[in-house]
């Protein structure tokens, strides 16, 4: 996505404006949940002088969604936790119906995994 940058006598590379603001531009698209590859198919309709702005506009109110989501699933998840934990503290120490059922908030939690 970026060209290959001329080098100095050192071998240092330099960049010109253009360059480091579609570089800026790839790093705020990705800020906002872009992948590279959609980052690369919008420069290349820019490149193509037509409009990316549907798509963009599109993925843009898709990872609104998605962050307005994950609030509410933590705090499912988190209100399954406080009510196990209740129950956990007021069973007996070697209680196996405890940990069946934190097993069970585990495998059945919504809980976006990390990358």
């Amino acid at each position: 996505m970026l060209t290959r940058p001329e080098r100095t006598l050192a071998g240092y590379r330099i960049y010109d404006e253009a360059v480091l603001n579609r570089l800026r531009f790839i790093k705020k698209a990705q800020a906002l949940g872009f992948s590279l590859d959609e980052v690369r198919r919008i420069l290349s309709l820019r490149k193509q002088g037509q409009s990316a702005c549907r798509s963009v506009i599109a993925k843009a109110e898709a990872a609104l969604s998605e962050t307005e989501q994950k609030p509410r699933e933590m705090q499912r998840f988190a209100d399954a936790l406080r009510t196990n934990l209740a129950r956990w503290w007021k069973a007996s120490p070697d209680s196996r119906e405890a940990v069946a059922d934190f097993c069970a908030l585990i495998k059945s939690s919504e809980v976006p995994e990390r990358s």
